[in-house]
């Protein structure tokens, strides 16, 4: 192994924290276990903590750190921390010899995990892409809740209509039905009326018979 690289080793802990992180956490982690192998960024990256002998990284302005045991060439990450809160709490309690060597096991990078930047600046610069991203993610959602509000309005504007359709309708229905029973009535008196003027039309003819003939249709 080359003199300026190290091999990297995870704790129980660590690996679970690895596993379990996501997204920027998960590509902070990457970040920080590829570079942790060089001696120039660890020193530089050194980061004063009271309370533990462990040795704290704190790669610029995140909230990701990690604490180590630095052996030879060989790097043993005890604890991975997402969060600053985390670190605070957590790290003040521990010590190296709560971490046996013989339960670290290496770490690489899995083939199908992005590239990590190789530096701080070219982490900025990504961060700053998938701010845009995101903004553009963020504009594009907002068009479509807008366009789903202005769907949602025509919808109950739709549904108004609909209900004064009905309403109309229901209202038709109504004036329909009273006008059938309106003209049965009328059926029923005409038919009356005829009734009546048949049998007038028929006294009428009998009156107007001689009083033999009317005698005779008596009989």
């Amino acid at each position: 192994m080359a003199k300026e690289e190290c091999e990297v080793l995870l704790s129980p802990r660590a690996r679970r924290a690895y596993d379990a992180s996501r997204g920027q956490t998960r590509e902070h982690f990457n970040f920080m276990l590829e570079r942790v192998k060089n001696p120039l960024w660890r020193q530089g990256k050194r980061h004063s903590f009271e309370g533990t002998d462990l040795v704290v990284y704190k790669p610029g302005n995140t909230a990701q750190r990690m604490a180590c045991i630095v052996r030879g060439t060989k790097v043993y990450v005890c604890e991975l921390f997402p969060g600053h809160a985390e670190y605070q709490r957590v790290l003040r309690t521990k010590r190296s010899e709560d971490y046996p060597l013989s339960e670290f096991t290496p770490w690489m990078l899995a083939a199908d995990e992005p590239e990590p930047p190789r530096s701080e600046e070219e982490a900025f610069r990504r961060l700053q892409d998938q701010r845009c991203q995101l903004e553009e993610e963020v504009n594009r959602l907002r068009l479509e809740l807008e366009a789903l509000h202005r769907l949602e309005k025509e919808r109950d504007r739709l549904r108004q209509e609909v209900n004064t359709v009905r309403q109309q309708l229901e209202g038709m229905r109504n004036q329909w039905k009273l006008q059938e029973e309106a003209t049965v009535e009328e059926r029923r008196r005409t038919a009356a009326a005829e009734d009546e003027v048949a049998r007038l039309k028929a006294e009428l003819v009998a009156a107007r018979l001689p009083w033999w003939k009317r005698l005779l249709r008596r009989r």
